[in-house]
């Protein structure tokens, strides 16, 4: 009779368990999702300096459904709140970027929430039961307004908060416009200058951040024929048609950057686009005036080897120690060149990874000029393969 007894209340607390995660699994509103953006600030104690203005934007799926929240920050910042109780109730926030809503088509930031988001949703079935239920807990603390707002005392950040001027490790903010773009190939379809791309632009300032191009050459083993959209040349023999440097210019302009590196001073327009068009170049990107890039995250790896980072990795999502060693790079202050897709694989993103904390928020930088960078939960607790990570190449060299 005893051991009846036992079975009927282990079966009656998995049956409590299980009507309590489904029931609370619900939808959230937009005064929730205030309040979860109010606690956060509390908890990083930063509540004396910031505050929560008032939501932005409210971003839906294709069938309707709202995915996240992003409130603006006073006075600065942003904070994205998700509108599923079975999801981490923040994935990211910055308050050293504002949020700013131009087109959809090219924003980073949202196009990587879109994508993240939707993913995470199309695998909460694929979570264990005690992440839900631990999720689920969070969110109705907040609901029920309790008044623990301080993080955990075990909490560290690296780098460590105002110990640099970004919030990350890296202390550029570049992007894909002049000057950084000024000696990327004119655009022979539309006669504009050529964005300099993501994967050029993210490289670019790692190899800044490390000082050093290791004494990388351009010659014409490096000669690649440019085919994409409609726009067909040579890269470099087609310099003069295409107004970009031939390599031979390149190279002097790689000089003049590593004697800045040499002497610490600081780099003019010509040497940043010129390691920026190197980057590219290395990476045998293709280029437009509206979007320029590479079609995988290999082709970043094998730039990092034309500059001669030996020492790097390539690791995609499937490799169990990803994150783990993503961690570690940022302990050791090693920015991390990350590539992130949508589901069909059809657009995509490089950012760099320059920082982390033990609440497992990674800080990105876009590549947008300091706009959308900040701090950002990876999707570690989803089934590899089915996230929007690409790959990462790490490892790359120590500061």
């Amino acid at each position: 009779m005893k051991n009846k007894m036992n079975h009927f209340r282990v079966v009656l607390m998995a049956i409590i368990v299980f009507i309590f995660t489904t029931a609370f699994s619900e939808p959230v509103n937009y005064f929730t999702a205030k309040q979860v953006a109010i606690k956060k600030i509390a908890e990083l104690n930063v509540s004396n300096h910031f505050s929560v203005v008032d939501y932005k934007h409210v971003f839906t799926g294709e069938t309707g459904q709202k995915l996240f929240y992003i409130f603006e920050i006073s006075p600065q910042g942003y904070i994205v709140v998700t509108a599923e109780t079975d999801l981490p109730p923040v994935i990211a926030y910055s308050f050293d970027n504002n949020y700013s809503l131009p087109n959809r088509d090219n924003n980073p930031l949202i196009n990587t929430l879109l994508a993240d988001i939707k993913l995470r949703i199309e695998n909460i079935s694929n979570l264990p039961d005690e992440i839900i239920r631990q999720r689920n807990k969070s969110w109705q603390s907040i609901i029920d307004k309790e008044t623990d707002n301080t993080s955990s005392v075990l909490f560290q950040q690296w780098p460590p908060e105002g110990s640099t001027s970004t919030g990350g490790w890296l202390e550029t903010n570049w992007t894909q416009s002049a000057p950084y773009n000024n000696f990327c190939p004119m655009d022979p379809v539309t006669g504009s200058r050529s964005v300099a791309g993501c994967p050029a632009v993210a490289m670019a300032m790692i190899v800044n951040y490390y000082e050093t191009i290791n004494g990388t050459v351009f010659t014409d083993a490096d000669d690649y024929y440019h085919s994409y959209a409609g726009r067909n040349y040579w890269i470099d023999d087609d310099y003069e048609e295409q107004d970009f440097p031939s390599f031979p210019t390149l190279n002097a302009y790689l000089d003049t950057l590593v004697n800045c590196y040499i002497n610490q001073t600081s780099l003019k327009e010509n040497e940043k686009a010129a390691i920026t068009f190197a980057c590219g170049v290395a990476a045998t990107q293709v280029y437009t005036s509206n979007v320029s890039g590479t079609f995988g995250v290999s082709q970043a790896y094998d730039a990092y080897m034309k500059f001669g980072f030996q020492d790097a990795i390539l690791l995609t999502d499937n490799d169990s120690s990803f994150y783990t060693k993503l961690s570690q790079n940022m302990m050791d202050a090693r920015p991390v060149h990350l590539a992130v897709v949508d589901p069909p694989g059809t657009m995509g993103h490089n950012v760099v990874v320059d920082g982390y904390n033990t609440e497992d928020y990674y800080h990105l930088n876009f590549g947008w000029g300091g706009s959308y960078n900040g701090w950002y939960l990876l999707p570690d607790e989803i089934p590899y393969g089915l996230t929007v990570i690409e790959g990462a190449v790490l490892d790359i060299a120590f500061p």
